[in-house]
């Protein structure tokens, strides 16, 4: 079981450093590592409540997805801990509180991520590709201001454009020859 350190401010930081200060961004702006965290969570829960760890159905993943997030992680902790004790093994969007139920049917179906079916792997790069091809569209094909936009280095942009194979395009390309 990976160990997450622990920030003074509550905040649990994704570097696998065991630094003391707090994380750079908060919870509600680092949507990109929710998955991990959530099954950490849960597995420590599982083991607290002394029952098998829940698994997140991908309806509740986009729930907590589209969710803004106000407060720490221990708000996160807490409504999976609830969800775990009320569902069967399998966390639904039923299981969750509702203003997180409210918060994913309030927001359109493009802020909300993409469709998720399949795997986590999957909806994870699904999830990425349109990040990167929404940071691309507003760069015009710029990919060192995408990655600016995306919080990420040009080195790392690279890599994940070549992975998924996008295509990236510049105003340039589509010029008449």
């Amino acid at each position: 079981m990976r160990r997450w350190p622990r920030a003074c401010s509550g905040r649990i930081c994704s570097t696998g450093s065991r630094a003391w200060g707090s994380c750079s961004r908060p919870r509600r702006e680092r949507v990109d590592d929710l998955p991990l965290l959530a099954t950490h969570l849960l597995e420590r829960a599982a083991q607290r409540l002394a029952r098998q760890p829940a698994v997140l159905s991908p309806e509740a993943l986009r729930c907590l997805w589209t969710y803004p997030w106000p407060g720490n992680v221990r708000e996160l902790q807490h409504v999976l801990e609830g969800a775990m004790v009320l569902s069967d093994g399998v966390i639904r969007p039923d299981h969750l509180p509702p203003a997180i139920q409210r918060a994913a049917q309030a927001r359109p179906a493009t802020l909300a991520g993409p469709v998720l079916s399949g795997s986590l792997d999957e909806a994870l790069e699904e999830w990425e590709r349109r990040m990167i091809l929404d940071a691309l569209q507003q760069t015009q094909g710029v990919q060192a201001r995408a990655a600016k936009i995306l919080g990420v280095s040009e080195r790392s942009l690279w890599y994940r454009i070549k992975k998924l194979g996008i295509q990236v395009r510049t105003p340039d390309d589509t010029a008449p020859a």
